[in-house]
């Protein structure tokens, strides 16, 4: 097991997976149980106090980190779920999901940016190159018909703190484990923390409101509140190989560009469900699932681009 934390490049491609399944169930499955980004934040916020609760029982150690190291994580898990709630935020009130794709994967040139500007990163040419092939590469894989089009500005304007909001909390975290020295999961645990104390706040914003959310959720039928738990812990899975991949990377730029393969997976993942359910005779679900696939010309060059970058990022 040890050995398998020492590669930090296959567990960064963790996340991805992780993420895209996620979305894919979201798709078909858990689709229309958020109505808003309150609840998207709200419900991520709440499980991340599960592996507090592993910890109450027991089953995972936790002793304090440093101070310094205990400030970083938490600012770092705050500015990461109030990144995801400006992101929601953008996918709830404009429904445009390619082009909300594209400008979240600005975060790619973000981080390098960041950490240039907070410890003075500098990486190597072909590093450099290869963040910027695996961005290339991942906004040509969702971009449509163009992003100077109506309504850009709108969702720059929102995706903007959505952006530079995640890009500071790898770079947070990457501190975080760096003071701390060899102890991921006590970081990680404080992390977690930092982003249970900021849906805390989104709370209290507007109590009433929160009060009428949680009892909505309380009437959900079983079997979607088990898909909901379920989807909601894969994402949890994804955040922690992550902030395992930032970890132990050479640098959390790495780790962002690797992140942004992630609706090439949703693709992959895509293609499977469709012909589990073409061989179940579900061809409505199946065409939906297949829509994923749709300009796969263009879809083949940037992952192929993407991949070019992966190489040039792997480089020593």
């Amino acid at each position: 097991m040890n050995a398998l934390w020492d590669l930090w490049l296959p567990i960064a491609f963790v996340p991805p997976f992780l993420w895209a399944l996620v979305s894919v169930l979201d798709l078909y499955f858990v689709h229309g149980l958020y109505q808003d980004e309150w609840d998207g934040t709200l419900i991520s916020g709440a499980f991340q106090l599960f592996p507090w609760v592993l910890v109450a029982l027991g089953i995972l150690p936790f002793a304090p980190p440093p101070v310094e190291a205990m400030l970083f994580a938490l600012a770092g898990g705050a500015t990461f779920l109030v990144s995801f709630f400006f992101y929601f935020r953008a996918l709830f009130r404009y429904a445009d999901s390619p082009m909300i794709l594209v400008l979240w994967d600005f975060s790619v040139l973000v981080v390098p940016v960041m950490a240039w500007l907070w410890w003075d990163e500098r990486l190597q040419s072909e590093h450099y190159l290869g963040i910027a092939l695996a961005f290339v590469g991942s906004a040509l894989f969702v971009a449509r018909d163009g992003l100077l089009r109506q309504g850009f500005l709108r969702i720059a304007g929102t995706m903007v703190w959505a952006v530079l909001l995640f890009s500071a909390s790898m770079v947070l975290q990457e501190d975080a484990f760096r003071l701390a020295g060899d102890r991921f999961l006590d970081v990680y645990l404080i992390s977690a923390l930092g982003m249970v104390a900021a849906a805390v706040v989104v709370a209290a914003l507007n109590p009433q409101a929160t009060a009428v959310r949680v009892r909505r959720f309380a009437g959900y039928k079983t079997k979607y509140i088990v898909l909901l738990v379920f989807a909601e812990i894969l994402s949890l899975g994804g955040t922690v190989f992550s902030q395992r991949a930032i970890d132990l990377s050479p640098s959390p730029s790495f780790v962002a560009a690797i992140e942004s393969s992630t609706s090439m997976f949703v693709m992959i993942l895509s293609l499977l469900m469709a012909g589990v359910f073409a061989s179940l005779g579900r061809e409505q679900a199946s065409t939906m699932f297949r829509k994923q696939t749709l300009g796969w010309q263009q879809k083949l060059i940037a992952i192929s681009l993407t991949a070019s970058g992966i190489y040039f990022i792997a480089a020593r």
